[in-house]
């Protein structure tokens, strides 16, 4: 769920609720807050995050969290590629 000022639990009370029902929860990975051009994006059937830099930044958050030091993998990936469009490398191979 986004969060806004008019959100009746902060990120923290939510997490307190959930544990509190079910004697455990998960942390926290990201905190999104709301942004009108989320719906904009989704009703123009284009993905959101490319016109939201909050969901932007909360999808990063999860990643982060998730898989740690991939940021600055794909950073390191990017700066040796020298300019290519793709930070994968495939090998060359010929069939026949």
């Amino acid at each position: 769920n986004q969060v806004s000022e008019a959100s009746a639990f902060t990120p923290r009370q939510f997490l307190e609720e959930l544990a509190s029902a079910l004697d455990w929860s998960p942390p926290i990975a990201a905190v999104i807050e709301h942004d009108p051009n989320i719906l904009a994006a989704q009703n123009q059937r284009v993905p959101a995050v490319t016109r939201s830099e909050k969901l932007t930044r909360g999808v990063r958050q999860i990643i982060s969290n998730l898989f740690p030091g991939m940021e600055n993998t794909l950073s390191q990936a990017q700066e040796n590629n020298n300019g290519s469009k793709s930070v994968f490398r495939m090998p060359k191979f010929r069939l026949g």
